[in-house]
């Protein structure tokens, strides 16, 4: 993000604890999540089978559910991260149930028993995280997120195997192409309107400023020049949310990485959270 959104980037990153690998693990909790690209995701957009249809349809439906519970994007306090796991959890082990209720077919069934097994293990840590948080454990609530995160990486590479694409956070080539244009056009357009078109209102509320938090945008976006280019990676969604990162050339936070989360409303994809990646 360049300088001239430094104003909004600036009240995530303070607001932001050391709770953010657990904060992040909640966000990976349902699909794909956070972070890297994620080994063995494919990219493809073939024809799915009947199975994967149905798989994915539930995955869709569990992340359609959270997203319409919670305004939150990326947790800013403890609280925060607490309200996002107990709206997780009951979400997430609803899914497992009704994954594990699907036949698959027979030359799948040891993979997606491992895939299953998979998902146990991350509700399993997803709720002793919501007991960490519970109890102000900090240290404990970040090492549960860390272990969530990697069983992250697994499911996904899981889920791709067995060509589940929404269970594995793919995003059809239309949907990431108009994910990348959007934080794009924050990060190296002049253009205000982006304030009213490129984010939520949850989102220009907890961080763009007191009193009209679109007009306190807009004045942020005219204060400072933006960035020269940006590289926008590793797009990943199930439904109407998606997670992706990018490294801006020019700005205050030149060369680093900066997450998203997005969420669509109607045609258009917004940005509902945003956050700096000290550690890639």
């Amino acid at each position: 993000m360049d300088s001239r959104s430094a104003g909004t980037v600036g009240h995530i990153r303070r607001a932001l604890s050391n709770l953010v690998p657990a904060c992040l693990a909640l966000l990976a909790a349902l699909v794909a999540g956070c972070g890297g690209g994620g080994a063995g995701v494919s990219t493809d957009d073939s024809t799915p089978s009947d199975f994967a249809i149905q798989a994915d349809g539930l995955c869709v439906e569990a992340q359609a559910q959270l997203t319409g519970a919670t305004e939150i994007g990326f947790p800013a306090d403890r609280g925060q991260a607490l309200e996002l796991a107990q709206k997780v959890v009951p979400i997430q082990a609803d899914l497992l149930a009704e994954l594990d209720s699907i036949d698959p077919p027979d030359d799948q069934r040891g993979e997606w028993q491992r895939f299953l097994r998979v998902r146990r293990e991350t509700l399993s840590l997803n709720r002793e995280l919501v007991i960490a948080l519970e109890n102000g454990r900090d240290d404990a609530a970040r090492k549960l997120g860390a272990q969530v995160e990697e069983l992250g990486d697994r499911s996904r590479a899981l889920a791709s195997a067995l060509g589940l694409r929404a269970c594995a956070g793919v995003l059809p080539r239309a949907a990431r192409a108009d994910i990348e244009a959007v934080i794009t056009r924050v990060e190296t357009g002049a253009d205000p309107l982006v304030c009213s078109e490129a984010f939520t209102e949850s989102f220009l509320e907890r961080f763009a400023g007191r009193g009209n938090p679109v007009a306190a945008c807009v004045r942020r976006f005219s204060r400072v020049a933006p960035a020269l280019a940006s590289v926008v990676e590793s797009v990943r969604g199930t439904g109407p949310a998606a997670t992706a990162r990018s490294t801006p050339t020019g700005g205050e936070y030149d060369g680093e990485w900066l997450t998203y989360s997005l969420v669509k409303l109607g045609s258009s994809w917004r940005i509902n959270g945003m956050r700096r990646d000290d550690d890639r």
